[in-house]
Order: C-alpha cells, then structure tokens, then sequence
C-alpha cells in the first residue's frame, strides 16, 4: 500500500475494536480523512500519545481500500493547557465537534486548518475567563471561510441600513442581523452586543485576545451564534451541553 505523510489535528476518537481506534483527522493538504490507529489501546502502544483528542500531530499513514492505516505518529503540539484545565477541554472539545459537523470528508480548506491551529493555540494560553470569547471568535471566522458567514453590516431581510440607536435583531434563518423594521423575523440584539459580533468577526486574534467586554454583551452575543449554529446544522452539539454545565458549576462556585 502507497504511504504518504500528513500534518493534522485529531477532531475525534472512536472505538473499532478491543485494542484499535478510528482517528478523524483534519489534515493541512487532504482535509478530513478517517484514519484507523490499530493496536493504541494497548498499554505497551507508543503511538497512543501522539493522538490524542486535540493534538495537532504529524503522520505517516498507508492509503487502504476503506481507511487510511497509521504507521507512525509524532505529535507537533499537544496543547497541554487546554487539556489540564477543565474549562478550556470543554471549549476545545466544541472546537473540535464544530470543524467534524461543518466539514466534509475529503473537503480540503488549508486557511480553515490555520484557524483551528490559532484558536486553539490562543486558548491553550488564554487566562482568566477569556476562552469563550476565543471559541465565539473561532466559531464567526470558521463560518466565513465555510461560506456561511452571517450579514452584519445591512438589514438580511429589507437590506436597509441598521439603525445604531437600537431596535435592530439578528435572525438565525435569515442568516444575519435585522433592522427594526423587520425585528419581527430574529432575535433582539443591541448595537453593542453586534458591534461585538462584528469585532469577533474581523478583527486579529491578538485584539480579540485584548477586548474588554462586559459579561451580559459576551453571553448574548454567544446565544445569538449558538442559535445560528444550530440552525445551520439542524441540531446542537453534544458539547454544548458539557460547556453548559461547567458554566453552572462556575456559577454555582462563584
């Protein structure tokens, strides 16, 4: 069998076999790729570590006739500050769910590979509560280079102006933010929490990293891209619902 070497980030893990895993795989050069790790359930496996959950690896895999088989694996960068903090392993599991829903098999998107790297890079280092607001960037900027990227500049519906003095919306169905006037099709949204939105949207990492924000635009501007999400993919993410209950026992602690 041809083999050939591939740079990637492990999005998923499941269970083949007693002592085999099925590893999903988003590659720099052949995007999503399914890749069969035998025998890394085993306790004398040297490559178990290199693949895990969210690790951004480097393999050299055989091409089969269903699935491609590892043969070596040697691990780029771990990103061992999301996985000891309980909070950031909540996010980059939603990172990871998010790409594995949106993409294809096979769909190669090199500018999408370097935005997964930068977020989770960035979250890897975040302090204080800064890891949502990275993933909500992530989630804006990965929807725009999946062209899916909602309208925040016009009205979605009319594609009249948006009035900054309040009263506009955003609607998961329409795609994107709404002026008054047709406030009856989305969700109320004030100017900040969409100038928010917007900010996420365009601007560099290392300003995000940097907004201020107080907490109720931060929450409001993730309800309104959750509901966006879901429509999108006429379902929720399994890990919303974990990132749900840490923000409860966040709570419930603070």
């Amino acid at each position: 069998m041809p083999t050939y070497r591939i740079e990637g980030i492990i999005i998923k893990r499941t269970d083949f076999s007693e002592a085999d895993r099925i590893l999903t795989v988003f590659t720099k050069d052949r995007g999503k790729i399914s890749v069969l790790a035998k025998g890394v359930k085993k306790i004398t496996s040297k490559k178990a570590g290199h693949i895990d959950l969210l690790n951004h690896s480097l393999m050299v895999v055989a091409e089969g006739r269903n699935l491609h088989i590892l043969t070596e694996a040697e691990t780029v960068d771990p990103f061992r500050g999301i996985k000891e903090d309980l909070d950031k392993s909540g996010l980059g599991y939603y990172i990871a769910e998010f790409v594995n829903e949106f993409v294809a098999e096979g769909q190669t998107n090199y500018s999408l590979f370097r935005l997964i790297l930068m977020a989770l890079s960035y979250l890897d280092g975040a302090e204080d509560d800064r890891g949502p607001l990275l993933v909500r960037a992530f989630e804006l900027k990965a929807l725009g280079e999946l062209g899916f990227a909602p309208e925040m500049r016009c009205c979605v519906h009319c594609g009249g102006p948006l009035s900054w003095g309040g009263g506009n919306g955003f609607s998961p169905s329409l795609g994107g933010v709404v002026c008054g006037q047709c406030i009856a099709d989305g969700f109320p949204a004030g100017k900040a929490v969409l100038e928010v939105l917007r900010g996420l949207a365009e601007e560099s990492w290392h300003k995000i990293n940097r907004m201020k924000l107080e907490r109720g635009e931060r929450e409001k501007a993730g309800e309104l891209l959750r509901m966006y999400v879901e429509y999108l993919l006429e379902k929720r993410l399994k890990s919303t619902e974990l990132l749900e209950k840490l923000r409860s026992a966040s709570f419930a602690s603070g």
